[in-house]
Formats: structure tokens, sequence, C-alpha cells
């Protein structure tokens, strides 16, 4: 996937002069920054500045400078006394045709609150820069895979519609993307929240992580949630989230909006109430659908979505354990079982296709490359994938993806089971007729 130093994103802590300078120099360099500050509102105080020719350069490469000399004072001359005696040593006249040869920027005496100001300004103006109050630091982690910032305060549901830490590769921006049209994100809910009921057009699931007592409603249909379930949300069905547990509840989120909107299809829409009325029984759709392939006879399919609301972890495992440890599999993927529409036996919706992995220990998966897009998410277990050369050493919860086309390889290092989620644009590749595969070495 490209990706470039201007894609960077960036987060800058502390919104004083120093703080807002960074961000700004950052913005106007082409980089994404957050900036966050710990105060419930910017603002600066502390007596006057002095500003040399060499800063006034800076803020006039910051876009600035025009913005300070509107308050600032340009002095005639520059006078160097002796601390002790009070006698002149020497003076620079600022205003003369030689000092502005020489330094071609201005000498200015301005307030800290000017400055802040100035900078604060173009900060809010700059299309780039994202400004949050009221957030405190307590400690910043820093490894090969980036910055992870902890936070004194969480943001609450009344602030944000969804709290989401957003898995976005560098070149997949605008709009965020992990994969050309899928989109993973890891979502959080704590107790006693809820999130406000929406619909869109983008078809959404949730694969739960961690954390009990939570669920969400599904089109009048409470659907609970227990680590290892699959939560279908299929577009433009009403969903909102309720949390009555005691401990933060995780899922993995995924949407296939990167292809929705690229089709110029994406619509929204808030529900009046923050939660909608509750109109079937709970899991209704788990209850009747998940038995094998005994289907209700007195239902008939409405839409092209799944009907089963909720894939439970129990019945997932019980079909990997099932399978007897002789069983073939498959040399690329091992035991790769499918998640299933019980009404047509294909995928659970038109645009995402799902599937539960058993690698065994040892397993040394033979290289392949295929034109749909997948992103995986380890449920237990550890190894590595080799992506066009690139290994990826992963463990539970971590999540990885590979493109389409990129050759792979899933190798377990650990001495149990690993077992993988995985969720692709596949089933779009092939009724576009678009699917291909074929044997390949992602290298070493």
């Amino acid at each position: 996937m490209p990706s470039s130093l201007r894609s960077c994103q960036l987060a800058v802590v502390g919104g004083g002069i120093g703080g807002l300078a960074a961000a700004l120099a950052a913005a106007r360099a082409g980089r994404t920054v957050t900036l966050v500050e710990r105060a419930t509102r910017f603002g600066e105080i502390g007596a006057g500045l002095q500003l040399a020719p060499n800063a006034s350069l800076a803020l006039d490469e910051l876009g600035v400078l025009a913005d300070v000399q509107r308050t600032a004072v340009t002095p005639p001359r520059l006078v160097m006394m002796d601390a002790v005696s009070g006698v002149q040593i020497t003076e620079l006249d600022l205003r003369s045709a030689a000092y502005r040869e020489r330094f071609r920027h201005p000498y200015l005496v301005t307030h800290r609150t000017d400055l802040h100001a100035a900078l604060l300004a173009a900060c809010q103006s700059h299309p780039l820069v994202t400004l949050h109050t009221g957030h405190t630091v307590t400690r910043a982690e820093q490894d090969d895979s980036g910055v992870r910032l902890h936070f004194e305060e969480t943001l609450s549901l009344d602030e944000a519609e969804r709290r989401v830490l957003m898995l976005v590769n560098p070149g997949l921006t605008d709009p965020p993307a992990t994969v050309n049209t899928l989109y993973a994100g890891l979502q959080i809910i704590l107790p006693g929240e809820t999130a406000q009921a929406h619909r869109h057009t983008s078809n959404a699931f949730r694969f739960i992580l961690e954390g009990s007592g939570a669920w969400t409603t599904v089109n009048g249909e409470p659907v609970h949630m227990a680590p290892g379930d699959l939560l279908l949300t299929p577009g433009w069905y009403w969903h909102d989230h309720t949390h009555r547990g005691d401990a933060p509840m995780i899922w993995l989120d995924a949407l296939d909006y990167p292809l929705v909107n690229a089709l110029e299809a994406g619509f929204y829409e808030k529900y009046p109430q923050r939660l909608q009325p509750v109109t079937r029984p709970d899991d209704a759709g788990s209850r009747q659908f998940l038995h094998g392939r005994l289907t209700p006879a007195w239902l008939t399919p409405d839409g092209p979505n799944s009907p089963v609301t909720r894939y439970t972890w129990t019945e997932t495992a019980r079909a990997l354990d099932a399978i007897a440890d002789t069983a073939e599999g498959s040399d690329v993927d091992g035991i790769v079982l499918e998640y299933t529409n019980p009404w047509t036996g294909g995928p659970v919706m038109p645009t995402i296709g799902c599937r539960i992995h058993r690698l065994r220990p040892g397993f040394q998966g033979a290289g392949s490359r295929h034109t749909a897009s997948t992103v995986f998410n380890v449920v237990r277990g550890e190894g590595a994938t080799l992506v066009d050369g690139v290994r990826l050493d992963w463990s539970q919860h971590d999540t990885f993806a590979v493109p389409g086309w990129s050759s792979y390889r899933h190798i377990n290092t650990g001495p149990q089971d690993a077992v993988l989620f995985s969720y692709s644009d596949e089933p779009v590749m092939r009724s576009l007729g678009l699917y291909r595969a074929e044997p390949a070495d992602p290298g070493a």
C-alpha cells in the first residue's frame, strides 16, 4: 500500500506557545496533527516577549507574522547596558537600512497572550489540525508500531457518538481505511454507558474481544455480547449499544464503508431518541437459526444478509473442536470454517465474508495470494504471517491486514493451537468476476 512521511499522523501534548507552533509547523508540512491540552480551554499567561529576527523568521514561515505584528511593538533601537553601573555598552538601530538588509525580519516586542492567540487561531483554521482540551496525558509508550498516549480522563459517549481506535493504513486516510474496501477499529463502551442509535448504508459487524454485560439492539432485537461472538449489523439497520456490566467491553469494529463511499452510496441517519425501542425477543436471530442445517419453515428470506444476528463463540468453538485432528484442512489457512447465511449457504453479507482459522502447533502454511483484501484478528495463540517479505509477529487480540494480491503465509510458532478470525471483500470480488488466487512465495 502506498505511504509517505507526508501522510504521517502526529500527536502533540500541550497547547502552549511551543505546542501550537509545533502542531502548526507539522500541519503546514502536510502532516495530520492531533493536539491535546489538559486545561479546559486554551490560554496563556506571563509577561512580554522580545522576538529577535530569527524568531520573526520562524513566525513568518508559520504564516502568523502579520497577525503578530498587528499587536506587537517594533522598538527603534536595541540598547545594551552594564547591569551594575548602568553605563551604555552598545546599541543597534533596528530601523536602519543596514539592519534590514542583514536580518530582513523585524525585532518585535509582544505579549505572550497575543502570540499564543495568533498561533491558536492559525491552528483552529488549519484543516489538518484537531484540537482537544480537558485531557491529561499520564504517560506515553513508544515502540516500532507507533506511540500510545494514556489519558487520565476518558472521552464520554456524550462527547463522541462512538469511542473507537481506528486502525488506519497511513496510505488510506481519506476516508480512513484499513484496506482499500474495508475498515477496522477497536471500539470500547464503559459500564453504565449507552451509545446513540443510528443507521448507515455500510454493512458492519462486531467481533467481541473482552467484557460481558453489554448488548447491541439491532432493528429492535437485543443481541448480547460475549468474547468470540460475531454480531452482524447489516446496512441500514438501526443499532445502539447498552452496557450493564462492571468492566469495559471491547470489540473489533468492521465496516465496508470505504467501498460504499467509493460507490457514492453512503447514507447515515440518527434515531430520534438515544435508544430504539425493543420490538423482538433477545437474540431471536441466533436462537431461530443456529441449528445446523435446520431453518424455520415459517420464515422466508428478507434481503441478502444472514438472519443470524449473533454467531456465538460457543457454537464456533464446538465446530472447531468437532473437526478431528486428522482432518486435512487447507495448506494455506489451516482448518478454516466460514460463517454462512443459512438461507443461501453463502457469505454473511453481500460485501463481507467472515471465517475462523485453526492453525495446529507447528503449522507452516503454504504461500498464496488472491485479489481479496483480508483483515485478521488473533483470537488466541501466537505466530507470524509473512506478507510480501515482511514478517508480522502476532499474539492474542492483535489485528493485521493482508491487502489484495499480496503474497502471504501463516506460521504457528506456539505450543498450542492458534485461532484467527478473518474478514474479507471476497464476496465482492466473486460477484464481479474479479476473484483469482494462486500460489505465491511471500519471502522469508
